[in-house]
């Protein structure tokens, strides 16, 4: 147990050191400024505050368990130093103690919640399999390629704020249908913001519904973690102002099945990671997204995975040489000047 936490932790600290989220970029200084501002916002605002103070500066549209989190680690945060901390004066601020308590807040918590559910969770749900294959299940989900580069790389009602119309169908180019569409058709130009979240609304509740009633006519456990990965992946597909690290929702579920679909986690898990690279590629960590991904197929290689029938064998191929292509197009010939985005739409478009 202690290795395999040990080996976790020391892979996350090497992606800590990359550089984080907005480093030492005005005027907004990215998300590694907003989880900084949240935590100084709950800790210095009235509650009933807390969701329209200055929303123009990272307004708060965590959901209020989360913010309660927040208050705790801004407490724990201003005993310890309260320039980290201040209210409007402390904007971008960024030293290395600073840094290394946020970075610090992550891991405790992930330590406290998230390895013991792991833990717990696999040594249930895969008890019928050997111990080696069990501590092998931990350690892929563990370093889970999207949750290693997201987490460590961005720290981490109120109905206006938690489902933020304002903001349009979706803002940056997401591996969703939605995007995908507007590549041909311009929705957001055709159709009212309100006809988009209902025609968006219904459509999530139909495509989560085929696995909904499945489950319910067929109540079982391992029924259950495909209807969480199915219903997860309806919402990033095809719900209102999805965010490039929704498929993380999708990629927590699907991470369990390690040893029981080897093949189609290992597959899914590849593309996810695939769908965020324009957000990695972004925030420079290109190195960290092929290193952990190299690392992770190569422990998830010890599986063996039966491919029934063999052509998915050879459209997953077909799949991961698309993705090698993409990349090296965008690596070695420069987007033209009048298509800027060429490659995160081809991106959004696989």
């Amino acid at each position: 147990l202690f290795c395999k936490t040990r080996l976790n932790d020391q892979i996350q600290q090497l992606c800590r050191l990359m550089i984080i989220s907005g480093y030492n970029t005005p005027p907004m200084y990215g998300d590694y400024e907003a989880q900084r501002h949240w935590m100084e916002l709950t800790l210095h605002v009235p509650i009933n505050q807390w969701y329209y103070y200055d929303l123009d500066w990272w307004g708060l549209d965590y959901p209020p368990l989360t913010a309660y989190v927040s208050w705790i680690c801004g407490k724990i945060g201003y005993i310890l130093d309260p320039t980290w901390f201040a209210l409007d004066n402390s904007r971008g601020y960024e030293s290395d103690e600073s840094k290394l308590f946020m970075r610090s807040t992550v891991l405790i918590c992930e330590y406290l919640i998230y390895v013991p559910a792991v833990l717990i969770f696999t040594n249930w749900w895969f008890a019928g399999n050997s111990w080696k294959k069990r501590e092998l299940a931990i350690l892929l989900i563990l370093l889970q390629p999207a949750l290693i580069l997201i987490d460590n790389e961005q720290i981490s009602q109120v109905i206006i704020r938690i489902f933020p119309l304002q903001r349009g169908l979706y803002e940056d180019k997401v591996a969703n249908i939605w995007c995908a569409i507007n590549i041909i058709i311009k929705l957001r130009e055709i159709l009212s913001i309100q006809a988009l979240a209902k025609i968006s609304l219904v459509t999530t509740l139909l495509a989560i519904l085929p696995s909904c009633i499945h489950l319910g006519s067929n109540p079982d456990k391992r029924y259950l973690i495909y209807c969480l990965a199915n219903s997860s992946l309806a919402f990033f597909m095809f719900s209102f102002q999805v965010h490039e690290k929704s498929i993380l929702l999708s990629a927590l579920p699907v991470s369990l099945l390690i040893l029981d679909d080897t093949f189609w986690c290992s597959w899914f898990m590849n593309v996810a990671v695939f769908s965020m690279f324009p957000l990695l590629k972004k925030d420079r960590l290109v190195l960290p997204y092929f290193t952990v991904l190299l690392m992770w197929n190569w422990m998830g290689s010890f599986i063996k995975q039966d491919t029934k029938p063999i052509i998915l064998k050879y459209l997953s191929w077909v799949s991961y040489s698309m993705m090698a292509f993409i990349h090296i197009l965008e690596f070695n010939i420069p987007p033209p000047k009048r298509y800027p985005d060429i490659y995160v739409v081809l991106n959004v478009i696989f």
